[in-house]
């Protein structure tokens, strides 16, 4: 098999066109240069050199090989800096957790950006409920957050970046069904509720929220179902066993299912970029541009602007 160094030196020779002066700038003696690219060509089974002109000259397959070979370094050169480039990275590990209905809203697209703007870090990902969020905020086991809630901690930050609108998901056999308007939380009363993450230990999150809207513009004399994941509360809606309110940009996880964008003052989901208040500033700014960078470029692919309002931050 061709090695790596047998292809420098057969450059060197091309490139000199002497192996004289070949093996001047490899410092090796013209003799043993010369057995070697001999040894190339017999591994090949071809003439890479034309011996009996004077200067020498390549040949076809010199040439070929001449081009294939520089190219082939130039990209081991680039693969060698790359992987040394990885395994300098343990100065800096960033722990960033998520709460599981943002990842419908355009993170992928800002996850990426961040592993691009942060090279020199091993950026590292989990998915967390957002009351768990703040909690490993405090506890140090991560270092930035996405979140849907907002903790009571004043040594948390919490950056608004945008609030979300909400739809009301119900079965295609739902009264509301027949009417293809929107819909208001008094439009929902009388009906089943399916709320979720459920979690008896983390109060605040969605689950709550949404318990507490009814109460304020509807009525929680109803029958309450929870559940753990977003997935299976549509699908309880789906079947016919209640409303469930969903976030705008995860109203396209299932067809079989009636959507109505809730009209209601105040009732949205916001999303939060979250850090503790003594975290590395300059590494905030780096995510914080990211973040503006996905909104003012790819935001409307993504997250449905009308059913957003962006804040500036």
């Amino acid at each position: 098999m061709i090695e790596l160094k047998q292809l420098r030196k057969f450059l060197v020779v091309a490139e000199q066109g002497n192996f004289t002066r070949a093996a001047e700038q490899l410092n090796i003696a013209q003799p043993a240069l010369s057995r070697q690219i001999a040894r190339l060509e017999e591994q090949l089974g071809v003439d890479l050199i034309d011996r009996q002109s004077r200067p020498f000259q390549l040949t076809r397959a010199g040439r070929q090989l001449q081009k294939e070979a520089a190219a082939l370094l130039e990209q081991a050169g680039k693969m060698e800096r790359a992987v040394r480039q990885i395994g300098s990275r343990a100065t800096r590990i960033l722990n960033v957790a998520f709460s599981p209905t943002i990842v419908y809203g355009g993170l992928p697209a800002v996850m990426s950006r961040l592993e691009e703007q942060l090279r020199d870090i091993d950026v590292r990902w989990s998915e967390l409920k957002s009351t768990e969020l703040a909690e490993s905020l405090r506890k140090g086991s991560i270092d930035i957050g996405f979140s849907r809630h907002r903790d009571s901690d004043e040594k948390i930050v919490h950056v608004r970046l945008r609030d979300e609108r909400l739809f009301a998901a119900f079965s295609r056999r739902h009264p509301l069904a027949m009417d293809d308007t929107t819909v208001r939380i008094s439009d929902l009363d009388g009906f089943d509720l399916i709320i979720y993450p459920s979690n008896p230990k983390m109060k605040g999150g969605f689950g709550d929220q949404t318990v507490a809207w009814f109460a304020q513009f509807g009525s929680i004399n109803r029958e309450i179902r929870e559940v753990n994941e977003i997935d299976t509360a549509l699908a309880l809606a789906a079947a016919g066993m209640g409303v469930c309110l969903i976030p705008a940009t995860a109203r396209h996880l299932r067809s079989d299912i009636e959507y109505r964008l809730v009209d209601q003052e105040d009732v949205h989901l916001p999303v939060y970029l979250c850090h503790r208040l003594q975290e590395d500033e300059a590494l905030v700014s780096s995510i914080k541009g990211v973040i503006r960078d996905f909104m003012a470029t790819d935001a409307a692919a993504s997250l449905d602007p009308q059913y957003q309002h962006f804040y500036d931050f």
